[in-house]
C-alpha cells in the first residue's frame, strides 16, 4: 500500500495543497512552512525537496521523510493512517488536524548556510586548483576523467590552496555580511575555516558541503560539514545492488576499480538517514564500510535494520583499509 500511495501522490503536489504554492528557485521549489513545524516568522524558505522530488526536509526543526511522513507529521497521525488518508481509502476516518503546534522559531543560520553552500559551489564550478588535482590523482589514485565526472555531477569543487586567493573566492562569492549571519565567520576571526580547506565535496541539492584540508595542514581537524545533507552521494543509480561506503573518496575509488553498480556513500559510518531507505528498495545493499571498530559496528548495526524493514543486506567490509587503500594498493601491484 505505501508503495502505491508514494506513486500515486507526488509529493510536491500534497506540499503545495497543504502549506501553499512553493517559491521557485535555483536548485527547485520552497516552502516557508513545514508539514511539522508551521510557518516561519518570517520568509526562511525553510524546506525544499530532494532525490527528484521524493524526500522533503525542513531546516528548522529536521523533520523529513516521503509524502507519507509529510502526511503523518501534518495531520499528526500514524503511517498507517497517512497512507489510508493519501490514497482516499473511506474506511480509516482520519480526522483533518485544523490545530496547528506554535511554529518553531528557525534556526537563525540553516537556510542562510544553505544559500551560501549553494553560491560557493556555483561560483567554482570549472575552478581546478592543481595542488588539489595532484593530491587526488596521485596521493588517492583517483583518474582525472573520474574527478571531471564528479565535478559534472556537482560533487566535487576546489578552492585555490593558497589561503590569501581562498579567502578572496569566499569573500567575493559568498560575502562577508553573509558569511557572519550564517556563522561561517566569526566576528574575532579574521578568516573563516573553510578557507583552509580547500577540498570541496557537494552534496546532492547543494544545501551542503565538506570541507577537507590537504595532509600537511594543519589547521583544526581535516574535514568540516557545513549544511544540511538532503541526500547522500550516489553514482550509477538504480543499476545492480548497491554498495553504501564512507565517504566520497571510498565511492569514487571503488567506481575507478571497475564497479558498476550502483555506489551510495554516506559522510560517516553512522550518517546513513532512514528516509533515505525507499532507495533500497527491493534492492540488494552490500555494506563495504571501514574495516576499523567504528565502521565495522555501524555496519553490522545498519545490515540488521535494513533487514528488519525488508531489506537485503550484508557486510563485507574491506579487508585491509578502507576502499580507498584498496585501489592504492592494486595500482601499486600494476607497477610492479
Amino acid at each position: 500500500m505505501y508503495e502505491e500511495v508514494r506513486k500515486q501522490v507526488p509529493l510536491s503536489s500534497f506540499l503545495a495543497s497543504i502549506l501553499g504554492e512553493p517559491v521557485e528557485t535555483r536548485t527547485g521549489p520552497r516552502w516557508s512552512s513545514c508539514p511539522h513545524c508551521g510557518p516561519s516568522e518570517h520568509d526562511s524558505r525553510k524546506t525544499t525537496l530532494s532525490g527528484k522530488g521524493e524526500f522533503f526536509r525542513c531546516f528548522a526543526c529536521g523533520s523529513h521523510g516521503d509524502v507519507i511522513e509529510a502526511a503523518a507529521l501534518y495531520h499528526r497521525c500514524s503511517h498507517k493512517e497517512a497512507a489510508a488518508k493519501l490514497a482516499g481509502d473511506a474506511r480509516v476516518v482520519v480526522p483533518f488536524r485544523h490545530s496547528r503546534r506554535a511554529a518553531i522559531p528557525s534556526s537563525p543560520d540553516a537556510g542562510l548556510v544553505a544559500e551560501a553552500m549553494q553560491k560557493l559551489l556555483d561560483a567554482q564550478v570549472g575552478y581546478w586548483d592543481y595542488n588539489v588535482v595532484t593530491y587526488l590523482t596521485q596521493e588517492r589514485g583517483l583518474p582525472l576523467p573520474l574527478l571531471r565526472q564528479a565535478h559534472d555531477k556537482g560533487y566535487l569543487r576546489m578552492l585555490s590552496s593558497d589561503v590569501g586567493i581562498a579567502a578572496s573566492q569566499v569573500a567575493r562569492t559568498v560575502g562577508i555580511k553573509l558569511l557572519l549571519a550564517s556563522g561561517l565567520l566569526s566576528p574575532e576571526k579574521k578568516l573563516p575555516a573553510i578557507v583552509y580547506r580547500p577540498i570541496l565535496f557537494g552534496f546532492p541539492g547543494n544545501d551542503a558541503v565538506e570541507f577537507r584540508r590537504l595532509p600537511g595542514e594543519s589547521y583544526g581537524p581535516k574535514a568540516l560539514r557545513h549544511g544540511s545533507v538532503l541526500m547522500p552521494w550516489r553514482w550509477n543509480e538504480g543499476k545492480g545492488t548497491v554498495a553504501l561506503v564512507e565517504g566520497l573518496i571510498d565511492l569514487l575509488s571503488l567506481v575507478a576499480m571497475g564497479y558498476e553498480d550502483e555506489v551510495i556513500a554516506v559522510p560517516g559510518c553512522r550518517q546513513w538517514n532512514h528516509a533515505w531507505n525507499p532507495l533500497l528498495a527491493d534492492r540488494t545493499v552490500i555494506i563495504k564500510f571501514d574495516p576499523d571498530g567504528p565502521g565495522q559496528a555501524a555496519a553490522a548495526d545498519l545490515s540488521s535494520e535494513l533487514q528488519s524493514e525488508g531489506i537485503r543486506a550484508w557486510v563485507d567490509c574491506p579487508k585491509d583499509g578502507d576502499i580507498n587503500d584498496v585501489l592504492l594498493a592494486s595500482l601499486r601491484r600494476r607497477v610492479a
